[in-house]
């Protein structure tokens, strides 16, 4: 806590957003992706949901993604390890 990861986040961001990149932000848990966005207001969810949202018609935790498309705007991908 302390070490300044929120601004870093917040900068880090507004830059890849001037440069037409999206950021999305995804963690292990929901408190921790609704964390990533009231602090750094990056836009975020679950990995879990995330996964589901790139193959939907796959069988539960049972991700295939072969047949996904090459995404149309660059992506950065901030996931939070806790």
């Amino acid at each position: 806590a302390g070490s300044g990861k929120t601004t870093m986040l917040e900068q880090a961001k507004l830059l890849y957003e001037a440069q037409g990149v999206n950021v999305i932000g995804m963690a292990f848990t929901g408190k921790a992706a609704e964390a990533i966005e009231s602090e750094a207001a990056i836009s975020s969810q679950t990995i879990h949901k995330y996964l589901n949202h790139l193959s939907p018609t796959t069988p539960h935790n049972s991700w295939d993604f072969s047949s996904v498309k090459k995404a149309e705007t660059p992506e950065v991908w901030v996931v939070d390890e806790s």
